[in-house]
This record gives C-alpha cells, sequence and structure tokens, in this order.
C-alpha cells in the first residue's frame, strides 16, 4: 500500500517509474510465492474441447482466479499513454481504443484454491493460445507492434501455437451477425470459393449418379446416401450448396461425411431448423 501511495504523489517521470517497478516486482514475488504449487496447462484448438470442462470445474471450485494476457500490441501512440492524472473515464477509453486495434494471442488463468489446513494457496494455471476467427462477412483487420513481437519473441513466445492452433473467437456483437447471415442465408467466405467449380462438378455428377437410378421409382422413400468431406472447415457451406442445388434432399454432416435422405417433402422442415440451430457447431 506504501508503494501504491508513493506512486500517486510521485511529481517526477523519474520517481514515478521507480515507483512503477518496485510495484511490479513485488506482484512478481507475491505471484511466485503463490505458483509454488501450480499445474500449467497449453490449450490450443486441438486440445480444447478435452480441457474446457476442466477449466469450467477449476473456475467453478477455486477460491478466486487471476487473468492474465499477452497482445501483439500495446501503445498506439504518445496520445494514448497513460497517464497519472488520468480520470477512470480517459484510462479506460484508452485501454479500449487499444484492446480493439491490437488482438490478444494469448490468455493465461489461473485458478487458486485456499487451503485452510496448511494456510496456503493451491493454483490450477491454464495458458490458451487465441486468434480472431474468420466466418461469414467477419474478417477482423488487426495491428501488430514490431516492439511486442520482439517482447514475446525473447520470452520464447510459440507463434506457431498462436495462429496454426489458437483457438478461434468472435466476440458477442460478431455472433449476433453471423447469426443474422444464417438466418437470411447470405453467409458466405469472402475470399476464397469454397468449393471450385471442377470439385462441384464432380460432387453434382455424383448425387445425380447415385439419386439418378431412382428418380422414375416414387414408391423408394428415404433412400440414403453419404458423401466424404473434402474440406472439414467448410462442411456447413458443403450442405447448404447441396441443399439449394437439390432441394428434394435433407442433408446433414456427420464425422467424416455427409448424409443425403430423399425424403417426403413434409420432413424436410427438420433440415431448416438443423440449419438454423447450427451455428455453435460452426462457431
Amino acid at each position: 500500500q506504501s508503494i501504491i501511495h508513493a506512486s500517486q504523489q510521485c511529481d517526477s517521470k523519474r520517481n514515478q517509474n521507480i515507483a512503477n517497478v518496485c510495484l511490479a516486482c513485488v506482484t512478481k514475488v507475491v505471484v511466485l510465492i503463490l505458483r509454488k504449487d501450480s499445474n500449467m496447462v497449453e490449450v490450443t484448438r486441438s486440445n480444447f474441447s478435452y480441457v474446457f470442462p476442466l477449466v469450467e470445474k477449476s473456475i467453478k471450485d477455486s477460491t478466486f482466479i487471476a487473468i492474465d494476457t499477452e497482445f501483439t500490441g500495446l501503445i498506439l501512440g504518445p496520445s494514448n499513454e497513460s497517464n497519472l492524472f488520468d480520470s477512470l473515464p480517459e484510462r479506460y477509453e484508452k485501454l479500449r481504443c487499444r484492446a480493439t486495434s491490437f488482438i490478444p494471442c494469448q490468455i493465461g488463468l489461473s485458478a487458486f484454491t485456499k487451503d485452510k489446513d496448511k494456510n496456503s494457496y493451491s493454483v490450477e494455471t491454464y495458458v490458451f493460445y487465441v486468434r480472431p476467427c474468420m466466418i461469414g462477412s467477419i474478417d477482423r483487420i488487426f495491428t501488430c507492434q514490431a516492439s511486442a513481437i520482439d517482447f514475446l519473441c525473447g520470452y520464447n513466445f510459440d507463434f506457431k501455437k498462436f495462429l496454426p492452433e489458437g483457438i478461434p473467437y468472435i466476440n458477442e456483437n460478431e455472433v449476433l451477425q453471423v447469426r443474422e447471415e444464417l438466418k437470411d442465408g447470405s453467409i458466405s467466405l469472402p475470399h476464397e470459393k469454397i468449393q471450385d467449380s471442377r470439385h462441384q462438378a464432380k460432387l453434382y455428377d455424383m448425387i445425380d449418379k447415385k439419386f439418378g437410378r431412382y428418380k422414375y421409382k416414387p414408391h423408394v422413400k428415404n433412400l440414403e446416401v453419404t458423401i466424404p468431406i473434402h474440406t472439414k472447415t467448410h462442411v456447413y457451406f458443403q450442405v447448404k450448396e447441396i441443399r439449394r442445388k437439390f432441394p428434394k434432399l435433407w442433408a446433414y454432416p456427420q464425422v467424416d461425411s455427409i448424409l443425403m435422405i430423399n425424403l417426403r417433402k413434409n420432413c424436410t422442415v427438420y433440415f431448416q431448423l438443423y440449419m438454423t440451430q447450427s451455428i455453435s457447431g460452426l462457431i
């Protein structure tokens, strides 16, 4: 508390910097003491579904949690630097500008649980590699700062886990936007084709051959056909394109294939419901 009070009373930049360094050192010492028995788990898109239930349990059972972040940058310019005399609204606005220009590339979460018998804390730490998700019209542009990259490199930050293995995310406003695009059928990938013309033609030919022989046999109902999934990232769009081209088919994805069923007209209502509710799996 005395260090914090001293930093508030500083009337020179030198004294302010000294106070900030002292406060940072005290904080790091406390964190090191508390994390003596910590277990750290790295979380990427590959193991997220497995680890996430453990994260939820750790938070639920904890006494308190601490969150730390690494960003692709921190400072936008002199006008955006924090000042000792900033009001809370001014400080928040500066932080908000940084947060919208830079992105978090790593989020650390530590769940502390008090041991009353030993009068100490045990801690479970999770390190999440995260990056923005490109979906529909959402294709975020963000800024990287050279000094921040140098800092991350200096502390052995794994950029391979950040980019290829980073957990994709979108914010709440973007979720609402994607839901609207799903609802009106306008969702697409803006900078790449889902299927090139050759693959699309082969796909249509495969479906025509499988269903063509039953075209003049109306007594055949609920005929099932599966086709392999070529690009798992774009399953939703493949199903959507099949549905557009073949409106009498009910199509939905399985683990490694797309199942198509030739159903009666009144049964296809379920497909529309399924496509509307598929946003959670898509994101």
